[in-house]
């Protein structure tokens, strides 16, 4: 499981001075390929179409034939694997 963590940086007031150089300043975000498999927890057979995305946010992607995804994303990111299930027509 890969859990999300977040910083928040304040500016300094106009009045304030800072001894941090400013490349070290800046808060930066590592991104990475996140790839996995989504399968069903009973049969063990892959899951096609799943939604896969960074909690919170719009990025992400589905899974292929094989229940596979693959996406860039921020290290430390939570995902939310979903799924729609309709039950067919009698």
């Amino acid at each position: 499981m890969v859990l999300a963590s977040a910083l928040y940086c304040a500016s300094l007031p106009t009045f304030a001075t800072s001894t941090v150089p400013e490349s070290m300043a800046s808060v930066v975000q590592q991104t990475t390929k996140l790839k996995g498999v989504v399968l069903d927890a009973k049969t063990g057979e892959p899951i096609i179409g799943a939604n896969v995305l960074i909690k919170g946010t719009a990025v992400g992607t589905i899974t292929d034939f094989d229940g596979n995804y693959e996406f860039e994303g921020t290290v430390g990111a939570k995902l939310v694997i979903s799924l729609w299930v309709t039950n067919p027509l009698k």
